[in-house]
């Protein structure tokens, strides 16, 4: 008797189990927001832009949104404001941005 119970229960949660996973719907997958990064004027940081014209971000499924300032200062101010994601930087600019 009881292995006929046991049978039944095995045979219900399976059927509940397949038909959960047939008619399962796909979920879309969720966008998300542009990597913001900024950097200040200098040569050194142009693989970016390189990189963005190669579409090597959007090949690697990454959206980026690049955003260029007129000095390490501004960079600074907006990464610490949490107006950009991340920047680019030399170590001694960083220095301000620690002692903060």
């Amino acid at each position: 008797m009881f292995g006929r119970w046991l049978l039944f229960v095995g045979v219900v949660l399976g059927g509940i189990g397949a038909w959960v996973s047939f008619f399962d719907t796909p979920r879309a997958p969720v966008p998300q927001p542009p990597l913001r990064l900024a950097f200040d004027q200098w040569a050194g940081y142009g693989h970016a832009f390189i990189a963005q014209q190669q579409g090597l971000f959007t090949k690697n499924g990454v959206s980026v949104q690049l955003n260029l300032t007129p000095g390490p200062g501004d960079t600074l101010n907006q990464y610490r404001h949490h107006q950009t994601d991340a920047f680019f930087s030399v170590f001694s600019s960083l220095i301000p941005l620690w002692a903060s």
